[in-house]
């Protein structure tokens, strides 16, 4: 058993899967930051996935103290490198979810190197309230995160904005990201 989060094409052809779950069976897993590769090819406005399909990388998040998983993967042409972006469900509640994000150039990719965990100004992780699901680049310095809290509400009375958030069934939260 296994669950794709994510999908990516880089350069060369190749597209990227990430995967969330790894195991026996739907409820027998462990969460992964396992990614497999694909290679492929656009004839005539058809896309053709060759069946070479490979796991190509994998890394440790014990830098965090939460037991992540991969949620999306983004390629950025302007600096030639990936976004992953990983996620976790501890609990329920506001403080059971949320996510970082870490920056992978291709050639450390490529070299099986560990990715850079996104940080603040003052050196701590950059850590997501909510749950984080997608990411994408917007320009060579800045990424949009968007969230989904699987209906999780929050509270009304937010002491933590890092790890706590109040939201209604109908709201959605995005971050802009801006990088140095």
């Amino acid at each position: 058993y296994f669950k794709v989060e994510a999908m990516v094409a880089i350069p060369g052809n190749v597209l990227l899967f990430g995967i969330r779950e790894w195991g026996e069976h739907y409820d027998a897993f462990n969460y992964s930051t396992r990614i497999i590769a694909a290679s492929y090819a656009i004839t005539e406005g058809t896309l053709t996935v060759s069946d070479d399909f490979r796991e190509v990388y994998s890394f440790e998040t014990s830098v965090v103290p939460e037991s992540v998983a991969i949620s999306s993967l983004a390629y950025d042409p302007h600096n030639n490198q990936l976004f992953v972006l990983t996620s976790y469900e501890t609990g329920h509640d506001d403080e059971g979810i949320g996510g970082y994000l870490w920056r992978l150039p291709i050639a450390d990719f490529e070299k099986g190197i560990a990715p850079q965990l996104v940080k603040k100004a003052d050196g701590s992780p950059l850590r997501f309230a909510h749950k984080a699901e997608g990411v994408t680049v917007v320009d060579k310095n800045t990424v949009m995160v968007i969230h989904d809290d699987d209906r999780v509400l929050g509270r009304q009375n937010v002491t933590n904005p890092e790890t706590q958030f109040s939201r209604t069934l109908n709201q959605g939260f995005l971050d802009i990201v801006s990088l140095p």
